[in-house]
């Protein structure tokens, strides 16, 4: 990737995002993904952690400890050492990733906003469940609760805007979508996806060794219960 195409910002005075693009794409991610990586494995004595999005990283780094190694500003330093990362970092899908089957019940209860996405697009609840399972999702990123997962991409034929008003509360184990994303609600949370499913899959146990189910660059399939 050529440095002119990368964008920069800061985040407060101990941070700095690096941007690769805009859109939800896999290459896109897996640059991210695979930037963060690099960057973590690094040494740099700075560093306090590396966080990746769809397109981008953030990084957080110790201020004092970069004054007293350099005379540049802490953002010039911060800035040079992840684009000679991203210089030499392939967009090689990462070796340790999994792939998860996710059992759901749709519509009635467990899916609330069935009949809504139904009617935005135009099908019957079997075409929408139908178009939702033909998909393979990728985890793009973790984040607004603790194993929460955004992943796409949904088929245009079923995607449908986030609820106006957001719910106070949304059973764990919901699975919503919004526009063209899909995920699934780890903890009972107030929310504005539209649900349509529900699973019983625990993606959240804080007292297990990995405590979060899904990982950045992970594979999910649903299935119909």
């Amino acid at each position: 990737m050529n440095a002119d195409q990368i964008r920069h910002y800061p985040v407060g005075e101990c941070g700095l995002t690096v941007e690769f693009g805009k859109a939800i794409d896999p290459q896109l991610n897996q640059r991210a993904l695979a930037v963060s990586e690099k960057v973590r494995t690094a040494g740099f004595e700075w560093l306090i952690d590396c966080v990746p999005s769809y397109a981008s990283v953030t990084v957080f780094f110790d201020l004092i400890q970069i004054q007293n190694l350099t005379y540049t500003s802490a953002q010039d330093t911060v800035l040079k050492a992840v684009i000679d990362i991203v210089r030499e970092t392939s967009n090689d899908p990462a070796e340790n990733t999994s792939t998860f089957d996710v059992p759901v019940r749709f519509g009635g209860d467990h899916g609330p906003d069935m009949e809504t996405v139904c009617e935005h697009n135009g099908l019957t609840e079997t075409e929408a469940v139908e178009l939702f399972l033909s998909r393979e999702y990728r985890v793009y990123l973790l984040g607004f609760l603790p194993g929460f997962a955004y992943m796409g991409t949904l088929d245009r034929r079923v995607a449908t805007p986030r609820l106006n008003n957001p719910r106070q509360v949304v059973k764990a184990g919901s699975v919503g979508i919004a526009g063209r994303q899909t995920g699934i609600y780890p903890l009972d949370s107030p929310g504005g996806w539209r649900i349509i499913g529900r699973t019983e899959l625990p993606l959240f146990t804080p007292h297990e060794e990995k405590p979060v189910l899904f990982s950045p660059g992970d594979k999910v399939r649903f299935s119909a219960v």
